[in-house]
């Protein structure tokens, strides 16, 4: 388990320095554009965001797959290639279209023709972003964990550097001209770090594209990964529309606080578990390897997530609430703990699921993926009408029990690949812990006995031996990747 917690720490760095770029980026526009600036600015990168998974379809999770399987350097560079120039193809058919819409575009992203300049802009920009992807995700299935966090940082910094002249002396153009510029950036970094990997440049003269190895990977792309974040863009806007027609706005933004949130403190697990692994399980290893490799997975998730979900909710909440939103935002607070739970459960069954990925069970995949959105969309309209507010939570929260316990007994049936006893009691010893730490924080004299319990927990759960060994692992894992080609050679 020393490699995910050295993952995390090499990939938890970058992270950091992205959210405070990204923080300290929307101060800028917020003092030099206003808050309708800073509108309509960030319907740019939503709207980047919206186009960057039309144009790969997916394709991103089959180049980790396939990279991973990759028996010579030759086939990793044939997937990268293939990715590439499928993205592309997807990019230019897109522009062409966007083009040809570009007037109906502007008014119903801007509300008016005067955005133009911004719309042409988007056009140009969006196929970079999703050649980064491409390019990241590459770097994830041949676990060059070092090259995307050495190249992350070297992006956010560049791109605030960028930002905040072009903005001050542009000003709304400028705020849509340093989304072009920061991709176009991405790209060129991402691409010198991928081209410096031994023998690419090689591979480049020699490598064609063989049409059968494109449809698996749209196959793999579409099934596996495209379509499960199609039904989860529909049930969350699907449960927004539920939030706001059977109360407010208000109430809408602050559901929307929560999940971002969640999606901040929780994304450096979910960026180990797609980086390291789901290329780790996809590297021609045996069903007992993935067994075990699942079961570390599951324990790492376990040691990082219960600490975190505890001191947020107990010290930090309510500050980290006012510093990425404002004080508007704090009744969010009340609603994280259900939210931190099922993010608890959510993430062991994002493991769980990348063992179906490894196994290419398409069907599975999209399986879990229809029962659990089509949970959360049932749930959201029953438990509301008891709970008000509080029950889309609640409904989230249930959603990802029940589909912990449904993949749990699929997994054995299926894959005859089990989570071992001692995990279950943990895992369930762990929610224990947290509910009543929830219940101290309430009091602040007893919230200080979460400390000790959490400590209590820490030794309970991990022996001595074990917690020594997995720093002794740690240290030494870190030392060879400080002593790794730079570039991510393998």
């Amino acid at each position: 388990m020393s490699e995910y917690l050295a993952t995390t720490i090499i990939l938890g760095i970058p992270n950091l320095i992205k959210l405070l770029t990204g923080v300290i980026k929307n101060k800028v526009i917020a003092l030099f554009l206003g808050a309708e600036g800073l509108g309509i600015v960030s319907m740019g990168s939503y709207a980047i965001n919206t186009l960057i998974p039309l144009s790969t379809l997916g394709s991103e999770l089959s180049v980790v797959k396939y990279s991973a399987e990759s028996k010579t350097a030759m086939d990793a560079h044939k997937v990268l290639f293939t990715g590439i120039l499928f993205t592309m193809f997807n990019s230019l058919i897109l522009c062409a279209f966007l083009i040809i819409f570009k007037e109906r575009l502007s008014l119903w992203i801007f509300m008016g023709k005067n955005y133009l300049y911004a719309i042409f802009l988007i056009i140009v920009a969006f196929p970079f972003y999703s050649f980064c992807e491409i390019l990241v995700h590459y770097l994830k299935g041949r676990r060059s964990i070092t090259s995307i966090a050495l190249g992350n940082s070297i992006i956010s910094v560049l791109s605030l550097s960028i930002a905040i002249p072009l903005i001050y002396f542009f000003r709304t153009e400028g705020g849509f001209l340093q989304i072009l510029v920061t991709g176009i950036i991405s790209f060129i970094i991402l691409s010198l770090f991928i081209f410096r990997e031994q023998g690419i440049l090689n591979s480049l003269k020699k490598i064609s594209v063989i049409y059968h190895f494109l449809g698996n990977l749209v196959k793999a792309g579409f099934l596996l990964y495209f379509l499960p974040r199609i039904f989860y863009i529909l049930t969350l806007f699907l449960v927004k529309i539920m939030i706001v027609k059977n109360f407010d706005f208000k109430s809408n933004g602050i559901y929307e606080s929560v999940v971002l949130l969640s999606v901040v403190i929780f994304s450096f697990l979910s960026d180990v578990l797609m980086g390291y692994f789901l290329p780790t399980v996809c590297n021609n290893m045996k069903m007992n390897e993935r067994n075990s490799e699942l079961n570390k997975a599951i324990r790492f998730i376990i040691l990082t997530s219960v600490p975190t979900i505890i001191i947020v909710i107990t010290y930090i909440g309510r500050f980290l609430i006012k510093i990425l939103f404002s004080k508007q935002f704090l009744s969010a607070f009340e609603f994280l703990p259900l939210r931190f739970i099922g993010d608890y459960f959510f993430l062991i069954n994002s493991a769980i699921t990348f063992i179906f990925v490894a196994n290419s069970n398409y069907r599975a995949v999209l399986s879990v993926s229809l029962i659990y959105n089509g949970l959360i969309l049932l749930l959201s309209l029953f438990f509301p009408i008891y709970l008000g507010f509080t029950g889309y939570f609640v409904a989230y929260l249930i959603s990802t029990l029940l589909v912990f316990m449904a993949l749990s007994l699929f997994l054995k049936k299926q894959h005859n690949i089990y989570i071992s006893t001692s995990n279950y009691k943990i895992i369930l010893f762990s929610c224990l812990l947290m509910v009543i730490c929830f219940l101290l924080a309430q009091n602040k004299y007893l919230q200080l006995i979460t400390i000790p319990l959490l400590f209590g927990w820490l030794f309970i759960t991990f022996t001595i031996k074990e917690l020594k060994g997995y720093w002794d692992n740690l240290l030494g894992y870190i030392k060879v990747k400080k002593n790794l080609a730079p570039f991510g050679a393998r």
